[in-house]
């Protein structure tokens, strides 16, 4: 919680960062910062203006479209942010009404060896978070 309650809150410095901490790794470097920043919205409790500047990085990587309605894999409805890289759409859902991070998908936008295009390649739903004291402590 720390460390993403240091990051940045102007968002270009934010974008810069995230740019910077994953230039390594093959492929598409739009696409790596996409995927940090959606693991940083679905995996951490940031404070609101960093929250705030996570999203507003996310609308400066080119490619980055919303996606109006979509849904997770426990079939809530929400709004997307999308991009599309090496054939594949990711979606991040967020609850229309409190932004909250319901969950992610991937689809085939074109055929490959993995299937037709629209195959859904992964999607998940985050049904709960909860914070603890300390490593190895269960939520109540």
């Amino acid at each position: 919680h720390a460390f993403v309650a240091g990051l940045p809150t102007d968002p270009e410095a934010l974008l810069r960062l995230v740019r910077e901490q994953t230039r390594t790794g093959g492929g598409d470097a739009d696409q790596r910062a996409f995927a940090a920043i959606g693991t940083l919205l679905a995996e951490t409790w940031a404070p609101p203006k960093v929250t705030a500047a996570l999203f507003e990085a996310a609308a400066r990587i080119p490619g980055v479209v919303v996606v109006p309605s979509a849904r997770d894999a426990a079939g809530r409805e929400g709004v997307a942010v999308a991009r599309t890289a090496g054939g594949e759409r990711t979606q991040w859902v967020f609850d229309r009404s409190t932004s909250g991070f319901l969950g992610a998908r991937t689809v085939l936008v074109s055929a490959a060896a993995a299937g037709p295009a629209g195959t859904v390649l992964s999607e998940t739903a985050v049904l709960r978070k909860a914070a603890v004291a300390r490593a190895g402590q269960l939520p109540g």
